[in-house]
């Protein structure tokens, strides 16, 4: 046990192999991360162990992918091997070798081994095409740490200087890799996070289209629009303000600045509800459409409520804000997006 690591080896130029204790790390997953540069991986295979009384009875290699996917029974043991070469010396090689029982949790011993393929030379990392600095990997955990901490409303600065000071700062820091590079890769990580964002409510819409009548003419290019509105809605919004010597007013607006978007709503003046007090009919919210641009999604708006009721084109009041009130024919309108 005296010659089982309780730190990470740095710096590795030779042909040697190191037993890692990775229970005494700070964290285990960078067990196999060092500042000699970037490694490509190669692939993997494993060799499963069948034990019955302390005796190996039987065992099976596995290569690819399928490798990965295995998971030891009782009595056996998962032996699994993952290669790697030096992206700027592709005779600098690396195996990490780690054990795995039934429990599916690696056991706490791990063995990486370097070797050259030829004879033993100075490895140094390989440098960036633009700036010219020499390119250490970050270590996994640290990316996860600044993940986590874009998800806040720190700055980029603050989170990079937080994430320095984690490590022990330049000081004392043993292995570079801990530390992040720089204030772009915190910026770089709260982009892709805001891209994930979009992403699944992108997803969790699509979910809710096929679900929800409510959720029309869904589109995502040439930009992101969405038109909520329901059958009873047009039908109470035909009744109201499409009938002869109808008075009721479709109202839309636009609220601007609430997010990286726009929300476009409506309301109409409904004769079913009446105040006891003033007399004057209620006012209701009708359709609504999420968008990105402004105004030149205000077409494809009108067009969605077409398709859903044609008597629709016969609303006799509409205006941008109560202050603005204006008396056209929406078919008027048709006709101008035609012309």
């Amino acid at each position: 046990m005296e010659k089982v690591c309780t730190k990470r080896p740095n710096g590795v130029q030779e042909n040697a192999c190191f037993v890692i204790d990775r229970s005494q790390l700070n964290n285990a997953e960078d067990w196999p991360v060092t500042d000699v540069g970037s490694f490509q991986n190669l692939g993997a295979s494993a060799r499963v162990f069948h034990i019955e009384n302390g005796v190996i009875v039987h065992s099976e290699q596995i290569r690819g992918k399928k490798s990965s996917q295995l998971k030891p029974s009782k009595g056996e043991y998962l032996v699994r091997n993952v290669y790697y070469k030096h992206k700027k010396y592709p005779d600098f090689l690396r195996t990490a070798t780690t054990i795995s029982d039934q429990t599916e949790d690696e056991l706490q011993l791990g063995l990486v081994e370097y070797h050259f393929v030829g004879t033993e030379h100075p490895v140094r990392p390989h440098k960036n095409l633009r700036s010219g600095k020499s390119f250490v990997p970050t270590a996994p955990s640290t990316r996860k740490a600044i993940q986590e901490k874009a998800k806040s409303h720190k700055g980029p600065s603050s989170i990079f200087d937080e994430s320095v000071e984690n490590t022990g700062g330049i000081l004392h820091c043993d292995v570079m890799a801990d530390m992040p590079r720089d204030i772009k890769q915190v910026k770089n990580a709260r982009q892709k996070l805001k891209e994930k964002e979009d992403n699944d409510h992108f997803a969790s819409l699509l979910d809710q289209s096929k679900q929800e009548l409510a959720v029309r003419n869904l589109q995502w290019t040439p930009s992101p629009r969405v038109v909520f509105c329901t059958d009873e809605q047009l039908m109470e919004i035909v009744e109201e303000c499409c009938s002869i010597g109808s008075k009721s007013v479709l109202s839309i607006n636009t609220t601007y600045n609430v997010g990286d978007y726009y929300v476009t709503s409506t309301t109409y003046q409904s004769s079913k509800f009446i105040h006891s007090r003033t007399g004057k009919p209620a006012i209701l919210l009708g359709p609504a459409m999420f968008h990105i641009r402004a105004e030149k999604d205000f077409k494809y708006f009108c067009y969605s409520y077409f398709e859903v009721n044609e008597g629709f084109e016969e609303v006799s009041f509409v205006c941008e804000a109560i202050e603005a009130c204006y008396t056209v024919q929406l078919r008027y309108i048709r006709t101008k997006i035609y012309a």
